[in-house]
């Protein structure tokens, strides 16, 4: 399992294609892989919990817990 870290959900983070069948994100191409564990972080936690539910993705509430070592990819 490769897991998988997004930071920040702007446009090229999640909002590009989060309406659209096409593939133009970093979530959307990591969460349509079966071998990828995703999670996400950004400061804007409303946001952030609309791409959590719709890619079923593991959010993290603060930028300092996250612990990057864990992470096979980040994207930020």
């Amino acid at each position: 399992m490769i897991k998988a870290l997004v930071i920040g959900l702007g446009n090229i983070g999640a909002q590009y294609d989060l309406n659209k069948d096409e593939i133009l994100t970093h979530v959307k191409a990591f969460s349509l892989r079966e071998d990828v564990e995703l999670s996400v972080f950004d400061v804007n936690f409303k946001f952030k919990n609309t791409i959590v539910n719709k890619y079923k993705c593991l959010p993290f509430e603060t930028y300092a817990e996250i612990d990057f070592r864990l992470f096979d990819i980040v994207s930020i």
